[in-house]
């Protein structure tokens, strides 16, 4: 039993297992540098197609984590309704007393909230949820087995939680942007 023999599971110093784990690592790394190039990424295609499957997972899995609780889309609908009306009042309280905001007009505006509501429902269904417990798995050591995970990581932190109620926000606004874009009269290309 010298130095690094590996004996009953157990080398010398309790060492044994981590270079049996190194020795195995040295092997496959070999065994993929010695692949010719084409082979060894599997190329862009194959990624984009692995990330779209990890994608529809973490939807799919959002999906039915969140129809367990249907109350917080009906909470979700009446929070957005909410606050696209109050905004709506505020353009229609300025529009009260002028007819043009620097060149823009009412439903011009309302096409521009319908927008911005549209792309901060957007934002908010990835961002907060998937980058808010970062620092706390940063601190606990969670995200240490994100790092060993066969999926990048950075798409694995950002996309593993999706606030999936906020598409009703996309949906809330880009309803109102259609609305009030066809009571301007143009259509999208003009």
């Amino acid at each position: 039993g010298g130095g690094g023999e590996v004996a009953g599971g157990r080398g010398a110093g309790g060492g044994g297992a981590a270079r049996v784990g190194w020795e195995v690592g040295a092997i496959i790394a070999t065994c993929v540098e010695a692949r010719p190039p084409g082979l060894r990424g599997g190329g862009r295609m194959k990624k984009m197609r692995h990330a779209l499957v990890v994608l529809l997972a973490f939807w799919k899995l959002n999906w039915l984590e969140e129809l367990q609780y249907r109350g917080n889309f009906a909470a979700s609908l009446l929070g957005t309704v909410f606050w696209l009306v109050m905004a709506m009042l505020t353009v229609a309280l300025y529009f009260g007393h002028t007819t043009q905001l620097g060149g823009w007009g009412y439903w011009d505006v309302v096409v521009l909230l319908g927008i911005f509501n549209a792309l901060t429902g957007v934002v908010e269904t990835w961002l907060p949820p998937g980058n808010g417990p970062l620092p706390a798995d940063v601190r606990s050591g969670a995200l240490d087995l994100v790092f060993v995970r066969p999926v990048d990581a950075q798409f694995y932190v950002s996309f593993r939680r999706l606030d999936v109620w906020r598409l009703a926000d996309v949906v809330l606004g880009l309803g109102l942007s259609a609305y009030a874009l066809a009571q301007t009269g143009r259509g999208v290309g003009a």
